[in-house]
């Protein structure tokens, strides 16, 4: 049960191609003189969502993160000594979907000369339910906790894939999201 629920939250971001990022870099953040990361020190919150604290979860996430600020040229050491503090925060929501699947059949589509129109005047309306989730990074000044940067990634949760495929899913939507991060 606890796979199949780590494999729910790390296909939040499944398939990089639906998910969507973005990034924020305040005006007055500074770059160029940052060397050194560590792990924010505080409480690590999952949310409501018992699957955003899962270990499996919080390690893959963290894992990426790490690898992504490495290989611009960052290096991990103790928090006392770091440049910069890194913190991030998952999420699952549930969605209402509303689709309309009667296109063909509207009153400018196909059939609109053969059929009545007094049946027709309301459009169906299928609704659903799916599930969104939500992955932030901040990236944050140690000494005083101000922020520096701040990346999103939001996507669909695909409940059909292996949990090994979701975790490594989740790892290339981390990188996504760290990409905006300036290199060393």
């Amino acid at each position: 049960m606890v796979r199949l629920l780590a494999a729910l939250l790390a296909v939040v971001l499944a398939g990089c191609a639906s998910l969507q990022t973005e990034s924020e870099l305040p005006a007055a953040a500074e770059f160029s003189n940052l060397e050194t990361f560590a792990w924010f020190d505080g409480e690590f919150l999952a949310g409501d969502d018992v699957r955003a604290g899962d270990e499996q979860i919080r390690a893959t996430v963290q894992d990426a993160i790490e690898q992504a600020l490495i290989a611009k040229g960052y290096r991990k050491v103790d928090a006392d000594q770091a440049d910069f503090v890194v913190s991030w925060f998952g999420g699952i929501e549930r969605k209402i979907l509303e689709d309309q699947l009667n296109h063909l059949y509207s009153p400018y589509g196909y059939g609109t000369l053969l059929r009545d129109p007094a049946l027709n005047s309301q459009p169906s309306r299928p609704v659903g339910e799916y599930e969104e989730g939500t992955l932030i990074i901040d990236l944050l000044d140690r000494a005083d906790r101000r922020l520096l940067w701040r990346g999103t990634g939001t996507g669909r949760v695909d409940r059909g894939r292996p949990a090994e495929t979701a975790l490594k899913n989740l790892a290339q939507a981390v990188t996504r999201i760290l990409e905006p991060v300036p290199s060393r």
